[in-house]
């Protein structure tokens, strides 16, 4: 019977290799794995123009916040989303409220 769970999953993921790129493509807003790269590459200068900005405090916490948001939703990247993305800083700004947003711009602009 383990022999075949084992063979089960080694063929689910035959499957999923083979179908890998497909899924990267549509994660990555639309970009094949091998192009993938280059389109990140290209975007790391206006990513690092608004982070400069940020660090610089050029940028209150909330426009950095929209800014990067925003960046990332035109640009699929990063993989920026979800719980390990955009939504934690969005729970750390929301729960810093306006009375501690310099103290978590403070806390980000050491970090980053």
């Amino acid at each position: 019977m383990d022999r075949d769970i084992a063979g089960q999953v080694r063929d689910v993921w035959e499957t999923y290799q083979a179908n890998f790129s497909d899924v990267e493509s549509v994660s990555a807003g639309g970009f094949p794995p091998d192009k993938l790269d280059t389109a990140r590459r290209e975007r790391i200068p206006t990513l690092l123009e608004t982070l400069s900005d940020f660090v610089e405090g050029n940028l209150a916490p909330g426009e950095f916040k929209s800014e990067i948001d925003g960046q990332n939703k035109r640009h699929r990247l990063w993989g920026f989303k979800g719980m390990n993305g955009m939504m934690f800083f969005n729970m750390l700004y929301n729960s810093s409220g306006e009375s501690r947003e310099q103290e978590l711009a403070e806390l980000l602009r050491t970090v980053l």
